[in-house]
């Protein structure tokens, strides 16, 4: 019996470390938008799944089943709905001013810890610029490049960002306007995020948030 538990025990350990490890691994989610077509899939390890856009599935019908409840079992059903209810929102207006601000303040934390641990590698933008004619597209395009260049700057500044190619195309002759595509790919380690997340939690149980 001993040697079946050490088995057992053994074997638990060995799925948990290679849980651990396999959480080490980063998981990347690459997103490609070409010909205003979009395409999002799933990286972990060597598997790739596809997320976006989702294979159609033939759903069976099923066939309604009639309810044959009597009126007293649906009334106390209705009951029992309002009490909890009601007692949900007692708990609710338990959550004062101060609960509410750090619930924010953990919340705000989290969200720039998150942003930070995502990578957003292998950026590539490409963006034909047309305007009815060559002088309103000289202007568009100047205008995309200062409003583009200003509003990456503040980005990175939050998120971890690498560029890889960002191209402005002025389109004076409408030959590029088949030529707009977007692509990054968002990186990350699972155990990371969820160590941030437990912690997150464990901060807000300490000030009896939750």
């Amino acid at each position: 019996m001993s040697a079946f538990l050490a088995v057992v025990g053994w074997s638990l350990l060995a799925v948990f470390l290679l849980l651990l490890v396999l959480l080490l691994f980063p998981v990347s989610v690459p997103i490609e938008l070409q010909q205003d077509q979009v395409v999002i899939k799933l990286k972990v390890l060597f598997l790739t799944f596809q997320l976006y856009p989702r294979r159609e599935k033939q759903e069976a019908k099923t066939p309604e089943k009639e309810s044959g409840q009597p009126a007293a079992e649906s009334k106390q059903h209705t009951d029992e709905k309002e009490q909890a209810q009601a007692t949900s929102e007692k708990k609710k207006s338990r959550l004062d001013l101060s609960q509410l601000a750090q619930l924010v303040s953990t919340a705000c934390w989290l969200m720039r810890i998150v942003f930070r641990l995502i990578q957003i590698r292998d950026i590539r933008i490409v963006y034909p610029v047309q305007g009815e004619d060559a002088a309103q597209t000289a202007i568009q395009y100047g205008r995309i490049n200062a409003y583009l260049g200003s509003t990456l700057g503040v980005l990175q500044n939050f998120l971890n960002m690498h560029f890889k190619q960002v191209d402005i195309l002025p389109d004076f002759n409408g030959n590029c306007k088949y030529q707009r595509y977007f692509y990054c790919k968002l990186q990350a380690i699972p155990l990371i995020m969820i160590v941030a997340a437990l912690y997150a939690l464990v901060r807000l149980k300490g000030e009896k948030v939750i």
